[in-house]
């Protein structure tokens, strides 16, 4: 795999294990209790995450190895 393959996948990894604990926040109290714009911030922050995610899958899928 070249090195900028490998950062591309420890790039997802990482951003995956931020998306899950941000996901596992918003089904908290913790989340309930900010404001709504602060909810709705949070919400458009984990979409834009997911579809982050989703192109780094195929970036890695097309990788010829």
């Amino acid at each position: 795999m070249e090195e900028y393959q490998i950062r591309v996948v420890e790039e997802k990894k990482d951003l995956d294990n931020k998306l899950m604990r941000l996901i596992e926040f918003m089904e908290t109290g913790g989340f309930m209790s900010l404001s709504l714009d602060e909810r709705g911030m949070m919400a458009r922050q984990e979409m834009a995450m997911v579809a982050y995610s989703d192109v780094l899958s195929e970036r890695i899928d097309a990788f010829d190895i």
